[in-house]
């Protein structure tokens, strides 16, 4: 139901279920099954790495500042470039993974960015909503100062509080199968947790899990779940400096773009044979041997490879380095797909040391044993992530005992709960919203507005152009009007039709009239559009021979290219998610002009890029060669960052020196950092650099991590 709600109704929907109930697999599942062109988001950088999508700042270029809805003017909007708005304009279904994070007024910057970039009053500017999460777990994250000016505004920081959410409601549609716990004893238990109904049994039943002074034994992979970074780091120092043993040092890797904020895991990794482990990747082999979440312990560490025992097993797996992707999206013009480009990539073992990990960090995982002290759980909903990771009670042991206040659940998201229609209900709007949904969309499939915002940027791009050049693309543009003013009555008088015949579907069942009218209609439009208005549109473009006009040129092919998209869109016209259109015989004429010998050589550049380290090597030998690192950026076409990411990673082999690209100073000064790794005392990047001061950036501190690996290396 799930799913037919998504791909077959314009419903905003609000997808939720308790821990473990599958929410991240149906979204990795809808986002291979719906036809929509969709995007994935999240509110944080790690929990877009791990949906496979994008953050919902750089999605929508947000500022990090409250919005305050009723201060937005027109000039406010952020200018995006035409890839970014190809993505915004395109998009049908946009998808926000833990949304419990999502502040009310970034959802409401959100829907103010759609209805501007999009030209669309309706909420989100058109584009269908599907958020996901559980409003139970943990909250947004909301500074007092913030906060301070919000309030005047919203109710509350959840989502379900934005303005935008009160004009349209989204459907409440739960998951109801807990697959994570198995004793039914134990998921009541938790449901009244996550209501904050306990009762006196309940706490009884907690409380006979304390363990005063409980030190498991190693072999038993305990994993302590804290509600504070500060405890999990401290714990996981301490248990790998007691370790016996040598300290290995394992650098992560990045390529291209791939923010600090956004690391899965460690850059520098230090791991002891004997070491507990997590990991914080499923495994993609045909084995399936471990998951995101489960426990182990190290039982050899190579230079190439680490093998790792299963927590309550003998199987042993040896575990390689893996990678990790930063995505933006982009619109394919040949097929109009929305499609993933991958800016940049992080390679790490998919492991994370995990004597101990935060509460925070832990939502979505799945335990066999936790030690919890859930008497420090400050946020509402912290007590019941922390419970609900383990799989069954036994499996749980208390560092103190549970107090009846130490469970919080805020009101707001209990009453949200309380919008949850009976199924019975979803049923009926089911089939009433797949009707309206499939007869509007076979409505917008033969709607003209796309044709009359080409026409209108060609008649923005010939403004300021006086020179007779322009004539003949001036008198195109009249004879383009002439043209869709026409078609629009023959279009209007088809839609009629569609009506009717949609009418007569709905009530034999049978698809065959309409299938056969629209078929022959997309044949008609189609033929006329490409001999009225594509091919006259390339001839135009081929035959310009101003040379001071590239600009120009450059945005009229963008036009004809949304023009070949739109007839590409034609094509695709569905109902009741059957594909009416046999597209076999209507194709658009091969194109050829200015720049199709420019994409080709882009397309061949592409293709020599696709071994991986070919790019760097290329970098590292123009570099030997005399180029700077600005001119290497230059010639390649490549940002300052990326080629620095190139050359840094060498500096591990020895064949480029850190003194090459950071100061003697600054190694000096981020060395010592590096070097107390080893006693345990591993500081993170941010940290180092508000302890540096400014001059520092994220660039030295990697490049100095290298040479001390390099150092290492050496020593041996």
């Amino acid at each position: 139901m799930a799913e037919e709600f998504v791909n077959q109704t314009s419903q905003h929907i609000f997808l939720t279920g308790k821990a473990g109930t599958g929410k991240t697999t149906f979204l990795h599942y809808i986002v291979k099954a719906t036809h929509k062109k969709a995007v994935v988001a999240a509110p944080t950088g790690v929990a877009a790495i791990n949906a496979g999508g994008v953050t919902l700042h750089s999605l929508f270029q947000l500022s990090f500042e409250p919005f305050l809805p009723n201060g937005v003017k027109k000039d406010d909007y952020v200018h995006f470039s035409k890839a970014k708005l190809d993505v915004l304009q395109s998009m049908e279904l946009l998808i926000i993974d833990e949304v419990s994070m999502l502040r009310a007024d970034v959802l409401d910057a959100i829907d103010a960015t759609l209805r501007q970039v999009r030209r669309v009053a309706k909420p989100f500017g058109g584009v269908q909503m599907l958020y996901i999460g559980d409003m139970f777990q943990l909250p947004p994250v909301v500074k007092n100062d913030e906060w301070n000016l919000l309030k005047d505004y919203y109710q509350t920081p959840f989502f379900f509080h934005a303005h935008s959410i009160a004009q349209v409601p989204p459907l409440y549609v739960e998951l109801k199968t807990v697959y994570r716990q198995k004793d039914q004893v134990f998921v009541d238990l938790l449901n009244r947790v996550r209501n904050n109904i306990l009762e006196l049994s309940d706490l009884e039943s907690l409380n006979a899990r304390y363990i005063k002074d409980f030190h498991p034994e190693k072999e038993e992979n305990y994993v302590t779940l804290t509600t504070h970074n500060s405890q999990a780091d401290a714990i996981n120092s301490s248990e790998l400096k007691n370790l016996a043993g040598r300290l290995h040092e394992f650098s992560g890797e990045i390529e291209g773009d791939f923010p600090d904020y956004a690391l899965p895991t460690d850059m520098v990794m230090q791991l002891k044979v004997g070491a507990q482990i997590m990991f914080i990747k499923n495994d993609v082999g045909e084995l399936r041997r471990y998951y995101n979440g489960r426990i182990g312990t190290i039982v050899r560490i190579d230079k190439d490879f680490i093998n790792v025992r299963l927590a309550d097993s003998e199987v042993e797996v040896e575990l390689k380095k893996d990678t990790w992707r930063n995505y933006r999206y982009t619109l394919n013009k040949d097929t109009g797909e929305l499609e993933e480009e991958i800016l940049g990539t992080f390679t790490q073992y998919p492991i994370r040391l995990a004597w101990a990990i935060t509460v925070h960090k832990s939502q979505g995982l799945t335990f066999e044993k936790v030690i919890l002290d859930i008497s420090r759980a400050f946020a509402a909903g912290q007590a019941y992530v922390a419970l609900s990771r383990c799989t069954s009670l036994e499996g749980i042991v208390l560092q103190s005992p549970v107090r009846s206040d130490c469970v919080q659940t805020d009101a707001h998201a209990v009453n949200f709960a309380k919008t949850e229609r009976p199924q019975n209900e979803l049923t009926d709007l089911l089939k009433i919203e797949k009707q309206r949904f499939w007869a509007e969309r076979l409505q917008l499939y033969f709607e003209w507005k796309p044709l009359y915002r080409l026409l209108y940027e060609f008649q923005k791009l010939l403004e300021d152009k006086t020179g007779e050049e322009f004539n003949d693309a001036r008198k195109l543009l009249s004879e383009m009007r002439s043209f869709v003013r026409e078609q629009d009555e023959v279009v209007a008088k088809f839609r009629k039709q569609l009506r009717r015949l949609t009418i007569q579907a709905e009530q034999t069942g049978n698809l065959a009239p309409m299938k056969d009218r629209c078929q022959k209609a997309v044949e008609y439009f189609f033929d006329e559009i490409v001999k009225n208005m594509l091919l006259p549109l390339r001839n135009n473009i081929l035959n310009f021979k101003a040379k001071k006009a590239k600009t120009y040129l450059k945005n009229l092919n963008v036009l004809e290219e949304n023009l070949a998209m739109f007839l590409e869109d034609l094509k695709k016209v569905r109902y009741n998610d059957a594909l009416l259109i046999d597209g076999a015989n209507i194709n658009i004429p091969p194109r050829h002009n200015l720049f199709e010998a420019a994409k080709e050589k882009q397309t061949k550049e592409k293709k020599s890029k696709a071994v991986k380290g070919d790019s760097a090597r290329t970098s590292l030998g123009m570099y030997k060669n005399g180029s700077a690192v600005a001119d290497i950026a230059q010639k390649r076409s490549l940002s300052v960052a990326t080629v620095l990411s190139h050359l840094q990673q060498f500096i591990t082999s020895g064949e480029v020196s850190v003194f090459d690209l950071v100061e003697k100073e600054k190694v000096a000064s981020i060395l010592p950092y590096v070097s107390s790794a080893v006693g345990g005392e591993h500081k993170s990047s941010n940290t180092i650099l508000q302890e540096l001061g400014e001059g520092y950036s994220y660039d030295d501190i990697r490049a100095v991590t290298r040479h001390w690996a390099w150092l290492k290396g050496q020593d041996k």
